[in-house]
């Protein structure tokens, strides 16, 4: 892997998590039947303003990749044909919306009539976002990228990363809205997405992901080191583990604090992600012309 695709790393990661962090407030106040749950305009502020934070920082990283930053001005001008230009476009949409967002819960402009719709445009925006991404590695000369293994891939990390961290959020900024009996269907629906993308991450390794010997044509394969995929897997399984506990020791006992346990599995899960970004940036090799 060159160095120059750490910034990729980053860039991918960074904008998967704050669209993670957005599409949970919108999608766990309705798994969970508890629409009021979120609802607290200070709450919101501080969500929407780490996944500001989360995108602006991603973008910085996807200029450093660039060798020349100030050229990709000229992306936009290939929407019609290029997933890069989409890309893109919806990286800087995305980032538009959570700013207007923002400013409409803080400053009421625009108004906060308006807020629920602008929050399923940036989501939606924030989807389409990972999709370009997606696309943009499913080149049929990679094999190793071009299957459905790496939009699942990506988004499998939206939720795996976005869930945790806005449990993480409130509890540290407002630990008393989790030690509420009212937080547990919050926590259940949770729990229970946190499971089906986790399913869905060990599906993808064991079964849909391909296998790049079988169609590398003679071509030599990237050596992909069995300790960083040992890593990747620990890492996963462990942030996991520690989120079961965490939500199953709230759950029977909300009235006590344990951030500690929450932020770990939030950096056991960020650790494993790297992990597994770098090694879908290691598996590239190109077969044919």
């Amino acid at each position: 892997m060159n160095n120059n695709e750490w910034p990729l790393v980053f860039f991918t990661l960074l904008s998967q998590t704050s669209v993670g962090l957005v599409v949970s407030m919108i999608l766990l106040p309705t798994l969970s039947r508890n629409s009021g749950f979120l609802a607290g305009i200070q709450l919101r502020q501080n969500l929407i303003l780490a996944g500001m934070i989360l995108a602006a920082l991603a973008l910085l990283f996807s200029f450093l990749h660039l060798a020349k930053p100030f050229h990709a001005v000229h992306a936009f001008s290939n929407l019609s044909s290029s997933w890069l230009s989409r890309e893109i476009l919806f990286a800087s949409l995305y980032l538009a919306l959570l700013a207007v967002c923002y400013s409409s819960l803080k400053f009421g402009i625009p108004a906060p009539a308006l807020y629920r719709l602008l929050m399923i445009a940036c989501g939606s925006a924030g989807l389409l976002l990972v999709w370009s991404m997606a696309r943009i590695y499913m080149i049929p000369t990679i094999p190793a990228w071009n299957s459905p293994s790496t939009p699942i891939a990506f988004f499998s990390s939206v939720f795996l990363l976005g869930v945790p961290l806005i449990l993480a959020i409130l509890a540290w900024r407002f630990p008393d809205i989790l030690h509420h009996p009212s937080s547990a269907s919050f926590l259940k629906a949770a729990f229970l997405l946190m499971v089906f993308f986790a399913l869905l991450k060990i599906l993808n390794i064991l079964f849909i992901q391909p296998d790049p010997s079988a169609v590398a044509a003679g071509f030599s394969l990237p050596v992909l080191p069995l300790g960083l995929k040992v890593f990747h897997l620990l890492f996963f399984l462990a942030g996991f583990l520690v989120f079961w506990l965490w939500v199953f020791r709230q759950l029977n006992s909300p009235e006590v604090a344990r951030s500690f346990v929450l932020y770990l599995s939030v950096m056991l899960f960020s650790a494993g992600e790297i992990f597994g970004r770098y090694l879908f940036y290691l598996s590239y090799h190109r077969v044919g012309i």
